[in-house]
């Protein structure tokens, strides 16, 4: 790139947006431009952080390695973001990448030494100040995004640019950056119940995109979709399950639809990840649409079910592996411990002589079998965690408390916003369509039991069946066969007569 070409796309990005002319000519001065092939690290976590980093194309994820050697994605970045803006601000010489960055797909990487840029700024006071409030903003974001159990989530996702989506209930403002639609936002509105997030279980993430992905595949195979959409599709699934956009899963865990929104949340994410890479923008749904591409050949009874099958499957997976580790540290230790003799002790009191060793394998032989009850308790529900532990006191403490309130709390606080929704969402705006109610009445067979005791269960159960088979009203049937005057049933059926008995 040229010079020009630097300041033209730093124009584009949002921490440099404030930057004269001047400003940007000399921050692209000290830019390098380097080509990365899909799979190859940016920067690895541990390593000396040296260079600032701005993506100018392509896509990468971000993901932590923690100490038992297991890979958590974070976030991902894609044109125009910056990644560790944190360290131009940091008064440490030396500071280390907390994670590794790593290109899903070729990507062109703009690098700025660290250094050089921090010496520019020092040198220049007003471009210090509009850049590093600019970085103030931005890592300020990121942290109500991680908190996002602190308040109402639809606050966090905003930004200063909108598109236009459309659904039943009518047009909507959506972030431009944001892949998820205006379903995921009706979502958020109404069911911001727990504060629990899809993206908090990756997993789950990664196995609804195994659902679409293969939904795709089979429709493209039955002819129902074209193949430019099918890749497109396949792709954005693919990238998902590495980790990527997982930052776009925001739905609460728990909602109403038996998993619609979480659905709903999916298809979206996919479908415009899916217009990008077909080069069209995002909500240009004729295109791809998340019902009519993402979602086609499928409902939420359907998918929603089976990814958590597969989820649990994939998580299934790690426990088991963690669980052996356990197993065999303990087992290593039954060993060690094999001519340590202690007492053995049962209701509190000692018992009989045994050695360490063998207590050491009935944890380990425990961990084999019932470790099953543990996981229960909490899938089971709060409900029975908290019977449970209060059962298990002892003495004049229960230490057992913290999960009885954990517990507790947990319960109050869905409850306290699913009743809050319930009012303010659905029965503070119900209305009553007294017609049609009125028309349900008089067309249903179950009018001839409110009937039998003016005429008798005979004549009830004749009309009644009379009803089934013209697939006609019992109201109609009456007053056709003259068994009773339309001022008679009228007031039979008026609702103060129904409520109780009526001569």
């Amino acid at each position: 790139m040229v010079l020009a070409d630097f300041i033209a796309f730093f124009k584009s990005v949002e921490l440099l947006e404030d930057l004269g002319d001047e400003e940007l000519r000399m921050l692209a001065q000290l830019a390098t431009l380097q080509t990365y092939a899909a799979g190859d690290s940016v920067c690895r976590q541990h390593e000396p952080l040296e260079d600032l980093l701005l993506v100018k194309s392509g896509r990468l994820i971000v993901w932590q390695q923690n100490a038992q050697g297991n890979k958590q994605a974070l976030t991902s970045f894609w044109d125009g973001e910056f990644i560790n803006e944190s360290c131009i601000i940091s008064q440490t010489k030396e500071i280390e990448h907390y994670a590794t960055a790593q290109t899903i797909q070729e990507s062109t990487i703009i690098h700025f030494d660290r250094h050089r840029f921090m010496d520019l700024l020092k040198q220049h006071g007003s471009m210090s100040v509009k850049v590093y409030s600019k970085v103030a903003k931005i890592i300020a974001r990121r942290l109500q995004n991680a908190n996002s159990r602190s308040g109402n989530v639809t606050y966090l996702y905003r930004s200063k640019n909108r598109r236009i989506e459309h659904d039943l209930l009518g047009d909507k403002e959506v972030a431009a950056e944001s892949y998820y639609g205006v379903q995921t936002l009706r979502a958020l509105e109404n069911f911001d119940m727990s504060g629990i997030r899809l993206n908090l279980y990756p997993y789950f993430v990664n196995a609804l995109a195994m659902v679409k992905k293969s939904a795709v595949l089979a429709n493209h195979e039955l002819g129902l979709i074209a193949t430019d959409v099918k890749e497109a599709i396949v792709q954005a699934c693919d990238e998902i399950c590495m980790g990527a956009l997982h930052n776009q899963f925001i739905v609460d865990m728990i909602q109403g639809g038996a998993g619609t929104s979480t659905n709903m949340n999916a298809n979206e994410v996919i479908a415009n990840r899916a217009l990008e890479i077909l080069g069209k923008p995002k909500g240009e749904y004729s295109v791809c649409h998340p019902n009519n591409h993402v979602n086609l050949s499928q409902s939420t009874n359907d998918a929603y079910p089976t990814a958590i099958k597969i989820a649990t499957i994939l998580y299934n997976e790690d426990l088991v592996q963690v669980l052996r580790h356990l197993i065999a540290t303990i087992d290593r230790k039954a060993e060690e411990f094999r001519s340590v003799i202690k007492m053995g002790r049962t209701q509190l009191q000692d018992a009989v002589p045994m050695t360490l060793g063998q207590t050491f394998k009935a944890f380990s032989s425990s961990l084999k079998e019932e470790v099953v009850n543990q996981i229960a308790f909490k899938v089971i529900g709060n409900d029975l965690c908290v019977t449970m532990a209060s059962e298990a006191g002892q003495l004049e403490l229960n230490v057992m408390e913290p999960v009885i309130v954990e517990c507790l709390f947990s319960s109050m606080e869905m409850l306290k916003n699913g009743m809050q929704v319930l009012a303010d969402q659905c029965l503070s705006g119900t209305t009553a369509n007294v017609e049609r109610c009125q028309a349900y009445v008089q067309n249903s067979i179950g009018l001839a039991t409110a009937l039998n005791p003016y005429l008798g269960y005979e004549t009830s159960t004749i009309l009644a069946k009379e009803a089934l088979e013209t697939d006609r009203g019992i109201y109609e049937l009456v007053l056709e066969k003259q068994l009773m005057t339309k001022a008679d049933l009228d007031e039979i059926l008026k609702p103060e007569n129904m409520l109780g008995p009526y001569r």
